[in-house]
């Protein structure tokens, strides 16, 4: 999808003037792909170090660990500079719901 910043014109009044739709960009990964990256990110939460995560009858998926800042003033990533960083999203699918942490 393209990035949008808004979905919609409103008139002074608030009324809508104009829905703005998202379009479609190219894909980036293949279907194949995308599938084996849920039963990885699936595999997390079923076996790996996210079954806290874990909700009956719920499909989750998620990544667990942290990521290192890049530090531009010394042009590399620092020592010590590890963060971290959690997002948290519910995505219904045929299947159940997807959750992203």
């Amino acid at each position: 999808m393209r990035p949008m910043l808004a979905r919609e014109i409103r008139d002074g009044s608030g009324a809508v003037v104009q829905r703005l739709n998202p379009s479609s960009a190219q894909r980036v990964f293949s279907p194949a792909t995308c599938a084996q990256m849920r039963r990885l990110l699936a595999a997390v939460v079923d076996s790996g170090t996210g079954k806290a995560a874990r909700v009956n009858g719920f499909t989750l998926a998620g990544k667990t660990g942290t990521a290192q800042k890049y530090d531009a003033a010394i042009g590399t990533y620092g020592k010590g500079s590890t963060c971290r960083r959690s997002r948290a999203s519910r995505r219904p699918t045929s299947r159940g719901w997807w959750a992203w942490w």
